[in-house]
């Protein structure tokens, strides 16, 4: 009975979420979250706490946005220009 009862147990890192069409989705919970505790250690008056989290939240989706885009254009244009197929 011990063994059915750890078929069930959640492992998040052997058995993770099939998200993989919608990684982009925690984008934004992730960057948020990073923010938060970030900001929660670093900033010294919290009376503008949440205003620089939102800020710091942007950037960085922002910043991941654009990286995906210069990878894409690199894989997809500058590289196949670099290294013809032989």
């Amino acid at each position: 009975m011990h063994a059915e009862l750890l078929t069930l147990a959640m492992r998040p890192f052997i058995d993770p979420l099939p998200l993989q069409r919608h990684w982009w989705l925690l984008l934004v919970p992730v960057c948020l979250l990073v923010s938060i505790a970030y900001k929660a250690v670093r900033v010294t008056d919290f009376s503008h706490y949440w205003k620089q989290v939102l800020a710091m939240t942007a950037q960085l989706i922002i910043a991941i946005v654009g990286i995906c885009i210069a990878a894409f254009i690199l894989v997809q244009f500058v590289i196949p220009r670099i290294m013809p197929v032989a």
